[in-house]
Order: C-alpha cells, then structure tokens, then sequence
C-alpha cells in the first residue's frame, strides 16, 4: 500500500514472489486509499487470506514532528484544535490512513488466531519520532521495546545518515529485530 515507486514489490518479486499487488494514487484515482471502496476491497482480500503479506509506508506529512507550526502534539495526537482550516483536510486525511491500517493490523493479528493455520502478515513503516506512533489505536507499538516492531536505523543499509525508523509488524523473522546505528564517526 502506498507503493510509490514500487521498489519493495520489484525486490519481492526479484525475490521469488510469484505476484505483488501494489496500491499508488499516482497512477489511478481507483487506488486512492482514502476511498472506502478501495479500502473494503483490501480488508476483503485479508479476511479471505488471499494475501500473505500487506506492507504500507502511510505517507503523511502531518506525522512528522518537523511540522512548523506544529499540527499535533503528545496532548494532541490526533491534531491540535487551533491548526489552520488548510491543515485540517491534511490531519483528517493522515488519521484516517492511520485508522484504516489499524483495522489491517486487526484483521493481521486476527489471523493468527484462525485454526486453518494461515496467517497474514503486516509491516507499517513510518519515522521513529513520527506522530503515528502516539496515535490510539497504535499504544502496542509505542514503546521502543515493544517486541511487535522491527526498528532500525537507514544507516545500518549504508545511507550517510541514520534516519531511525519503526516498523510495526507481525512478521516473525522481523518482531523485536532492533538493527541500530554501530558508526563510530
């Protein structure tokens, strides 16, 4: 969800996935994630496990806590009362990406539950200090230790920078992985 570019689902693909359906507003308004019909055909195909992984990368400039002047703060996750009416539409649209890949963490979640034994795993990626991390329906991720998140820091990948970053996930392989900043410089 979220593709973009679609490098994770080339590198899935390159990787043996036999197929990978991806999500991108840029190419069709039918891949809006903020439209319910295209949201209730996702949760559709989790609930019916015809998919094995659903990965998102929300994009939401109102998360970052590098917004000036602030729209949401600790005591207001969810958006500061006295925001401008421009960044209202902006926070609105934010809370309910970050509602909607709540309900995909439930249904994920969920699965392991099921006794056919098929699970549908889940990875969310945003910034560490992103403000989608203090939302509600996220507290089982919050804490840094939470042994449901991968966290990591880009340059452990080999980027100039470090750009920590939280992944909320189910995937076994990933839960509690921490790949933390080892430079010396």
């Amino acid at each position: 969800l979220y593709s973009g570019r679609g490098g994770v689902a080339r590198a899935l693909v390159s990787g043996g996935c036999p197929w990978v359906l991806t999500f991108e507003i840029a190419r069709s308004p039918a891949e809006d994630l903020l439209r319910e019909d295209t949201r209730e055909k996702i949760l559709r195909l989790i609930e019916l496990k015809a998919v094995k992984c659903v990965g998102s990368a929300l994009v939401c400039k109102s998360f970052s806590v590098a917004v000036t002047p602030p729209v949401r703060s600790s005591r207001f996750p969810r958006g500061v009362p006295w925001m401008s009416a421009a960044m209202k539409e902006k926070v609105g649209e934010g809370n309910s990406m970050s509602d909607f890949n709540a309900r995909i963490h439930s249904l994920c979640f969920a699965s392991e539950d099921d006794l056919d034994g098929l699970v549908v795993y889940f990875w969310t990626e945003n910034p560490d200090s992103s403000f989608l991390w203090r939302q509600k329906k996220y507290r089982r991720f919050r804490r840094p230790e939470s042994s449901d998140l991968f966290r990591c820091d880009f340059c452990r990948f080999g980027t100039g920078w470090r750009k920590r970053t939280r992944v909320a996930t189910n995937v076994p392989a990933l839960k509690g992985l921490r790949m933390l900043c080892t430079c010396t410089k």
